[in-house]
């Protein structure tokens, strides 16, 4: 060993040209797979048919050949994948065909290649609750190429619900750190639906919300201020780990995104009132977090609609006691309405309380119970 120098400096000397290589290998990967032609596809979004109406929408773009992520996904092949989720280009201006059952619609992409379908069906939809609607594009740039399809997914609301959840995503039903804007954006680029984690006890609290007593079946929707580039990231997140699916009210991408210092509330606000509007007699069971305004936002709900949210859950994310006080003095106000609020630790001091309120049987408890240990030791 040369004067003056450790084994910790031959170490490090040591490190560095595996790691050089490591990097130049990675850039090399970057460069094949950004490579690759890129061609047109339709990523249509959870939709719902409410008696005779149909919704749904999506978006066509234009994406490159990316492998599925998985458990053991690098972290530089999931910021990656984020990257090319964001950067890819959005095909405007193009014509669609949407076909459920013996009904068809033609509708044409806007800005960012976005598309919405509304459909008026001759009757009333019956059977599974889960059906498909088959999507094929029109304007194809290559005529020898074979066609552009996609099938998108629509919830059928059935008649027998007594409630309808609706609820927000960061900080509620996955781990985000959404009030660290360094975190949370070190968790969306860096990990993927398998390796993101939803917060413990979740999956059976909503399975058992939804399921209710007996045969009824309550809606789910999710609403976010994250960007529409993360909807098809968050249904696999939700299939992985037993959280049912629902329709995403998610935002467009943009620099508001970006460089807003704290969510205005007002997408979350009228995406939540918009799904009141479609079942006018059903009461509402709302969950957030304290970590954003959600409980400023639920207050603002409930004033819009009186007597319509049945019980508020905000799951508590933050330590801050000034924070902690606000929530309560807002609390107070949502109770003397005549709706219960309750700032709660974890899915289970909500599980309880919904089996009190008869929402949930009451041996579903030991059912989030068991989830949140699962969940826990993962």
């Amino acid at each position: 060993m040369g004067a003056g120098r450790s084994q910790a400096d031959d170490d490090i000397g040591a490190m560095r040209a595996p790691v050089r290589f490591s990097i130049l290998r990675m850039f090399a990967r970057a460069r094949r797979i950004l490579s690759h032609r890129h061609e047109p596809v339709i990523r249509p979004h959870i939709g719902q048919v409410i008696e005779r109406r149909l919704l749904l929408g999506g978006r066509v773009l234009k994406e490159g050949m990316l492998a599925p992520a998985s458990p053991s996904t690098p972290r530089w092949r999931n910021l990656l994948n984020t990257y090319h989720s964001f950067v890819h280009a959005k095909l405007a201006g193009v014509r669609l065909l949407a076909v459920f059952g013996s009904t068809a619609a033609e509708v044409t992409t806007g800005e960012g290649g976005y598309f919405t379908v509304e459909m008026e069906l001759p009757r009333p939809v019956s059977g599974p609750l889960w059906q498909e609607v088959e999507f094929r594009l029109l304007d194809v740039p290559d005529a020898d190429r074979p066609p552009v399809v996609a099938i998108g997914l629509v919830l059928v609301h059935p008649l027998r619900s007594r409630f309808t959840l609706i609820s927000d995503i960061d900080d509620t039903v996955l781990a985000s750190n959404v009030s660290s804007k360094l975190r949370m954006a070190a968790k969306v680029l860096l990990t993927n639906a398998h390796t993101r984690m939803p917060l413990p006890g979740v999956g059976a609290l909503y399975r058992a919300l939804e399921e209710g007593h007996g045969e009824e079946h309550n809606p789910i929707f999710y609403v976010s201020n994250g960007p529409w580039n993360l909807h098809d990231l968050l249904v696999e997140f939700f299939r992985l780990n037993g959280i049912p699916l629902g329709p995403i009210y998610l935002r467009d991408w943009g620099a508001h995104l970006v460089l807003a210092r704290k969510p205005t509330g007002t997408h979350k606000r009228m995406a939540i009132a918009r799904i009141m509007a479609f079942f006018p007699d059903v009461p509402v069971v709302l969950i957030g977090d304290s970590g954003e305004q959600d409980p400023e936002i639920f207050l603002s709900v409930l004033k819009e609609f009186p007597r319509r949210v049945a019980v508020i859950y905000i799951r508590c994310v933050g330590k801050s006691r000034e924070r902690l006080e606000a929530i309560e003095r807002l609390g107070g106000e949502i109770r003397s309405a005549g709706t219960d609020f309750l700032l709660v630790q974890d899915s289970e001091s909500a599980a309880i309380h919904a089996a009190g309120r008869g929402l949930i049987p009451v041996q579903a408890i030991e059912a989030v119970r068991r989830d949140k240990r699962n969940e826990h030791d993962r």
